[in-house]
């Protein structure tokens, strides 16, 4: 059964193309006609990637060779997330959707607006209305790709960001210690290969770190950075044998000595 249907997905494979070959030149028109910045791509599942739709459905699909919307995918990239909205509406002008709804490919990526759309007319070959082995709707995803820095240009994307529910999804926390702060970009270097974190938190050298891997500093450009620094410059006063003014004073001094050192770093 499960070869037939393959065989029969192979024979009609060109007709699909055609359609979405059809609706790739109808919406490059309409996203041109709208001025918007976006690109657009149709495909046709292949054989393999039909037979995994019909595994991942399994019984809930009596009849894969129409049920199964994925057959044809369109996708939409565009930049900004608010122009989600203006996509869809400018789709609905001319195309009935009958289902809609949001997903995310990966955790931390901006979520995907997926659309399940009804072929239109134009778009399907002679003879298609009347096959009983063709899918009427196809799969439309509209993607929010954040446009690419410029050559040479610090990404300002943070990267402390909160999950779906404004909680922070992984932190990494880091105790104080002084000069053995520097054996966090060891432990980094191991870390990052197993782990992203979404927030960095720390207390005096472990906050020096934290700030730096915010700020998108590798754990290379690390090393270099806190190895040519001599930490003795942030030590606080020790208020034990100072007066309690020259205690407030040594602070603020040393306060100013680590923002003005923070702000000197070169961009990473």
């Amino acid at each position: 059964m499960a070869d037939q249907l393959v065989q029969n997905f192979a024979i009609r494979r060109p007709l699909l193309q055609h359609v979405a070959t059809s609706l790739r030149g109808e919406f490059a028109e309409a996203i041109r006609d709208a001025k918007l910045q976006a690109t657009v791509d149709f495909e046709v599942a292949t054989s393999d990637q039909f037979v995994e739709l019909i595994r991942q459905r399994g019984t809930e699909c009596a009849t894969p060779l129409v049920e199964l919307v994925e057959q044809i995918s369109g996708r939409i990239e565009i930049h900004e997330l608010d122009q989600v909205q203006v996509v869809e509406k400018l789709v609905e002008q001319w195309i009935a959707i009958p289902n809609r709804g949001w997903f995310s490919e990966t955790e931390g990526q901006a979520p995907i607006r997926k659309l399940h759309c009804v072929i239109p007319t134009q778009a399907k070959p002679d003879g298609w209305s009347a096959r009983a082995d063709v899918p009427n709707v196809f799969q439309l995803l509209i993607v929010v790709k954040p446009r690419p820095a410029p050559a040479g240009q610090r990404d300002e994307t943070p990267l402390m960001r909160p999950s779906d529910d404004g909680a922070p999804t992984r932190a990494l926390i880091m105790e104080g210690g002084g000069i053995k702060g520097l054996a966090y970009v060891g432990a980094l270097e191991v870390l990052s290969g197993k782990y992203a974190f979404d927030w960095y938190v720390g207390t005096s050298a472990g906050a020096i770190a934290a700030v730096l891997l915010a700020a998108g500093y590798t754990t290379a450009e690390m090393n270099e950075i806190l190895r040519a620094k001599n930490f003795k410059i942030f030590l606080t006063a020790d208020m034990r044998s100072y007066s309690t003014w020259r205690s407030i004073t040594g602070y603020i001094q040393r306060k100013r000595s680590l923002t003005g050192w923070m702000s000197s770093l070169p961009q990473s």
